[in-house]
């Protein structure tokens, strides 16, 4: 503020008006920086022409629909017009600086003094009330730092005295003074500071100047320390608290002084225990086994501690059924545990008790009179075994028994009104006693069926029967090769709808649904278990409400299953307030729709039309990335330019296309019990449902553009639309990219004119080669004709040679001459025979002739045509040979031709005085022969 801006060395506090207006209160005048505008306005600054109210400090700000006010020394308080845009003071009755000011009710004005209490200002009658330590002599007599109005108008002084708070009721005038105890500390780690604030729920939470956080209660008008009075059996944590906050869903987090950071989460009481006997330990007392509510609204509670207690429609415990049939606090209980309880059409119970048979109860006045069944080994129409599990009664009147030992029975009465139990021991022959004697559960369906519910599967048959032994039955058990069957024959409870439907409660298989019938009255079901959204496939009791809706007691909390959709809610321990253990077959739904399930620890009970699930919408925030498993962390040279959470669109090169996202939804409540789905568009086609996982991966992505959505359930499992995106762009390789597939057609069409240009010089090498061998052919055919003239005449010459040269008076000269004639005559033969000979090989026509020949002679007698040739050119004609004679199988004719061949080339380029050498060298299994010759290079 030295800068010459503003003349002020200090800032108290910066404040909003509603209309976006920011003023600046300092110890030199006001500052207003009107919105949209970055040039500050000073108001009652230090001026040099000496105005009256120059050089003040303001302290505190309030607004009102129409004014604005500030809190200025000596009891001064400015109003400012908001439509004249105008300052007027007001001034209260003191000498002492205003440090806080607030407006509550919008027409009454509260201004808190340093040293002179505070005072209250009507708006409208201008008329002001001082309340100070000499007229209230419990407010402290402190200076007063900040004022707080909470939103019931209850007015909270900051003062620094520990542990002690003062608070204003402007509607009732009282103030009181609130004295916390705060807990000991070292005087050199300080006070902690006053602050206060307001939760969702509309609690006030308070921690003095020191310490003895609190919250206040206004029905006692008093602060109650919260969880950390010192030496509370429930102290929690410090009572010093540096800072408390309350989030949108109303969890308090609180730092203390000694602690750290603490969440505090506040349960709503949906779900209720009536616990019979107060014990902090599970015990028989507490263990209900059995639920009843009688037509007068009372509610029957078996114990396994053998105690039948009752309760009045309040739930307010009456006593327990004596063996003499009262309903009293005193005396001997009833005998035997019961499990099982039901009332007749003449207002009779019937209770079932494990191990002590049945108890017929009729009322009497205040009283009831009991008569007990059990069985007999005497009487084939006594009850077929004492452990009773469940008692029924039909459409037709008759009241059904399941017994875990001895199958089920009915009861009817003799000419003489006795009751007999009739069951496998007499007349109910068809029942399928080796299999189904442990039975746990009876009722009848809407259709006329009774079901019952054993070990070994379900049971049913049809009630309307005149002759018990015509009973047909159908037992339905789980079959390994039919899925369609039950999922385990462990029947616990069935439940028949009032829609028609049938529900079978399966301790391990989950709950059952019968949709029908297949060949041979097969039963068809359809299992629902923890892969379809149950808690837990152990069932062990269910009910329906008013809406239609199932609720099941599991060995892992509660659950209910809606038909309509066949979706499940469930609610475990953490929706409760307290844990909790159900036991089996022990529920019930009383008139005014409220259920009830028996547990170890007393009756669990709720109203499930006031059971609501959370429709809090937590915001998902992306919160690491991970390359190839490394932390990614922002900077200039990194992927991320800012936290992930604040990228827009995330841009990856090829190497970088394995990475990992982490995310997480914020709501505190539950945080463990959020579940989460992901897909990645332009990749996947599906949502990736993940369950609890905060992270999904890639790796090998391809280049692309692609869009990252991730959703989540609440901490009540409940999916909302809180969808969150993110744009992901794989950058190609540059093997990828345009210019790559620019220079990929470039080299394919130089690759393409390469080849079209080797192809036409393919072929006019070939067209060249076919020009050639035409030549060559018309060349030899024309060389073939005329060898065919000339071989005539040559024979012809050769043969009056070759006669003269059989006279033996030729002289020496002419003999040698005709010689010369005989031997190049002969040549030309062998060339014109060359010629014709190569068109026979040209037209396949050639044939070896072979003989066998003395190679060392053969080639000797070939030498001798060049002994003549070898003289005029002075060559050294030398033959070498290890053997004088060395026959082979060769074509003489052909030898001959390579052999003169070899020797014509050797004659022909072998200079004056160099030698030829023709050789023949016998090998292992080969005979080279060979011309060797010094031709110069």
């Amino acid at each position: 503020m030295k800068s010459g801006l503003f003349p002020a060395t200090r800032v108290y506090k910066a404040e909003l008006d509603q209309s976006g207006n920011e003023w600046i209160l300092t110890d030199n005048g006001l500052g207003l920086i009107k919105k949209g505008e970055k040039k500050m306005t000073p108001y009652f600054v230090d001026a040099k022409d000496g105005r009256e109210h120059a050089d003040q400090a303001f302290y505190g700000f309030a607004e009102s629909q129409d004014e604005l006010f500030f809190a200025s020394d000596r009891g001064r308080v400015w109003r400012y017009n908001k439509k004249a845009q105008r300052f007027t003071l007001l001034e209260l009755p003191t000498k002492s600086a205003v440090a806080d000011i607030a407006v509550v009710h919008s027409s009454e004005l509260v201004a808190a003094t340093e040293t002179d209490g505070f005072f209250t200002y009507n708006l409208k009658t201008e008329k002001a009330t001082h309340y100070s330590h000499i007229v209230c002599s419990d407010f402290p007599h402190v200076p007063v730092r900040s004022i707080y109005v909470d939103k019931k108008s209850e007015v909270w002084f900051e003062q620094e005295l520990v542990g002690t708070v003062a608070h204003f009721n402007p509607s009732s005038k009282i103030l009181k003074v609130e004295k916390m105890r705060v807990e000991p500390g070292s005087a050199y780690r300080g006070h902690p500071a006053f602050h206060i604030h307001e939760d969702s729920h509309g609690t006030t939470w308070v921690h003095p100047y020191g310490g003895g956080f609190s919250y206040f209660d206004r029905k006692s008008n008093s602060l109650i320390p919260f969880y950390d009075d010192l030496d509370s059996p429930d102290w929690r944590f410090s009572n010093k608290m540096h800072a408390a906050f309350s989030d949108r869903q109303g969890n308090l987090w609180l730092c203390s002084h000694s602690k750290g950071l603490e969440k505090v989460t506040f349960l709503t009481t949906q779900f209720h225990l009536n616990t019979p006997v107060k014990h902090n330990y599970e015990s028989l007392s507490n263990d209900v086994r059995a639920l009843f509510q009688d037509k007068e609204g009372n509610l029957w509670a078996g114990l396994k501690d053998g105690m039948l207690r009752v309760y009045n429609s309040k739930q307010q415990y009456l006593g327990y059924l004596t063996e003499q049939g009262t309903i009293a606090q005193s005396g001997t209980p009833l005998k035997g545990s019961t499990y099982a309880l039901t009332q007749d059409r003449q207002g009779i119970l019937w209770i079932a008790t494990k191990g002590d048979g049945l108890v017929r109860a009729e009322k009497r006045g205040d009283r009831y009179l009991l008569t007990r069944y059990k069985y007999s080994a005497d009487d084939i129409y006594s009850l077929s075994n004492d452990n009773l599990y469940s008692v029924f009664e039909d459409s037709k009147g008759r009241l059904w028994i399941a017994t875990y030992g001895g199958g089920i029975n009915y009861i009817e009465k003799d000419k003489s009104g006795k009751l007999l139990f009739i069951n496998h021991r007499n007349n109910l022959k068809g029942y399928p006693i080796d299999k189904c004697h442990r039975a746990r559960f009876i009722t009848s369906d809407r259709k006329g069926n009774i079901w019952v519910g054993t070990t070994t599967g379900a049971i049913s048959f049809n009630e309307n029967f005149k002759n018990p032994e015509a009973i047909h039955f159908h037992h339905y058990s789980r079959s390994s090769t039919n899925p369609h069957s039950l999922s385990n024959n462990d029947v616990h409870w069935i439940l028949a709808t009032r829609k028609g439907e049938v529900y079978l409660a399966t301790f391990g298989g989950g709950l059952n649904k019968l949709t029908g019938y297949g060949k041979g009255e097969e039963a068809i079901f359809r299992a629902y278990s923890v892969a379809d959204g149950l808690p837990s496939d152990i069932l062990l009791s269910i009910r329906e409400d008013k809406q239609g809706n199932l609720w099941m007691s599991t060995e892992n909390g509660i659950s209910k299953f809606i038909p309509s959709t066949e979706t499940f809610e469930n609610y475990d321990d953490r929706s409760f307030t307290f844990r909790v253990r159900f036991n089996e077959a022990a529920s019930e739904i009383t008139a005014n729709g409220q259920i009830f399930f028996g547990a170890s620890g007393g009756i669990f009970y709720f109203n499930p039309q006031k059971i609501r699930k959370s429709t809090f919408t937590p915001h998902i925030v992306f919160s690491k990335l991970l390359i190839a498993n490394e932390d990614i962390i922002p900077g200039d040279k990194s992927v991320l330019k800012v936290i992930l959470d604040d990228t827009r669109e995330l841009v990856l090169s090829h190497k970088e296309n394995v990475f990992a996202i982490q995310y997480a939804a914020l709501d505190y409540i539950n945080p463990a019990n959020i579940q989460y789905a992901y897909i990645l568009e332009g990749f996947e086609k599906q949502w990736t449902y993940a369950d609890k996982l905060r992270n999904a991966t890639y790796t090998n992505l391809p280049k692309g553009h692609y869009v990252f959505k991730v959703k989540s359930t609440n901490s009540d499992g409940v999916w909302v639309d809180n969808v969150r995106t993110l744009d992901i762009e794989v950058l190609p390789s540059f093997w990828e990219t345009p210019f790559a597939y620019f220079l990929y057609v470039v080299a394919i069409l130089l690759i393409i004119l390469i080849t079209v240009y080797i192809l036409f010089t393919i072929y006019r090498l070939k067209h060249e080669v076919s020009v050639e061998q035409q030549v060559s052919d018309i060349k030899l055919r024309f060389f073939t004709n005329i060898s065919h003239e000339l071989r005539t005449p040559l024979t012809l010459i050769a043969g009056p040679v070759g006669y003269i040269l059989k006279n033996n008076q030729l002289s020496a000269d002419v003999r040698e001459q005709l010689l010369v004639v005989e031997r190049n005559t002969n040549r030309m033969l062998r060339l014109v025979n060359q010629i014709l000979d190569f068109r026979k090989i040209q037209n396949k026509k050639m044939k070896m002739q072979v003989q066998r020949i003395n190679v060392v002679a053969f080639t000797r007698n070939i030498m001798n045509n060049f002994e003549s040739l070898a003289e005029e050119q002075q060559i050294d004609f030398i033959f070498e040979t290890e053997k004088d004679e060395l026959c082979l199988w060769v074509d003489a004719d052909k030898f001959e031709k390579i052999l003169f061949n070899l020797l014509s080339n050797a004659f022909k380029y072998t200079p004056v005085g160099k030698s030829i050498t023709v050789f023949i060298r016998e090998e292992e299994n080969t005979v080279s022969i060979g011309v060797q010759d010094q031709a110069s290079v």
